[in-house]
């Protein structure tokens, strides 16, 4: 089975639509043999063109119908974590929804920002006394 693993950073994506688009760009660049009939075939969808149907904004994304994108776009856990509550931010119909999902969405992009300091500054700080 065709495997594309984009470079695309999903952390910097607050719409899911955009990150699609950007990512199915990625996608056949870096493979010759993407197509939305694979895609498919991968994620579990009988539709063929379901990627893009969903890029266009012409089909929503279930519970599983995220679970399933997850699988086709090789998230990891964390990946496919912040994919759900992206698609689910995107497609909340109350304010309740949408703030809840933001608010984790804020959280993991924090989390993500987060990198190990440098040796020689954690020497620094470690003995400023």
């Amino acid at each position: 089975m065709a495997r594309w693993k984009s470079q695309i950073n999903i952390f910097l994506y607050l719409e899911h639509r955009a990150y699609l688009q950007d990512w199915e760009v990625d996608a056949r660049k870096s493979s010759t043999t993407f197509s939305y009939r694979l895609f498919s075939l991968k994620a579990g969808f009988k539709s063929p063109n379901f990627l893009k149907l969903v890029m266009e904004g012409k089909r929503n994304l279930s519970e599983e119908g995220i679970k399933k994108f997850a699988k086709g776009l090789n998230l990891n856990k964390k990946e496919g974590e912040y994919f759900h509550h992206l698609v689910l931010y995107n497609q909340a119909e109350t304010h309740e929804q949408k703030n809840f999902h933001f608010q984790y969405i804020l959280k993991a992009q924090k989390i993500q920002n987060i990198r190990p300091m440098d040796q020689d500054k954690y020497e620094y700080y470690s003995h400023w006394y």
